[in-house]
């Protein structure tokens, strides 16, 4: 998502998980199980922030468990490129903010 007062570099407002948001943690899933050395019996995206650089990051709160996420960056190129895993904060609480890491 991106806003009319997010400037490339900067970090938008948190807001609902969008479709792009979803296919994007959807995609790193197996990526995201590894880096937490744990298999999750749900893998729901709530919410996401982007910043716009190169490409874009997504920074997801991904639903895990009960009142548990995982917060996953997702690095998105601007030539169509493979979708990276560029980091995950586990665990996590529904209500942590999401801070870029």
């Amino acid at each position: 998502m991106t806003t009319a007062e997010q400037t490339p570099g900067g970090w938008s407002t948190e807001a609902p998980a969008n479709k792009q948001a979803v296919c994007n943690s959807l995609a790193v899933f197996s990526d995201v199980e590894k880096a937490a050395e744990t298999k999750f019996p749900v893998f729901i995206p709530i919410r996401f922030r982007t910043q716009i650089v190169k490409g874009t990051n997504y920074l997801v709160n991904v639903a895990v468990a009960l009142d548990e996420c995982v917060h996953v960056m997702v690095y998105v190129p601007c030539d169509g490129g493979k979708l990276t895993l560029t980091g995950i904060q586990y665990p996590k609480t529904m209500t942590d903010p999401l801070v870029p890491f």
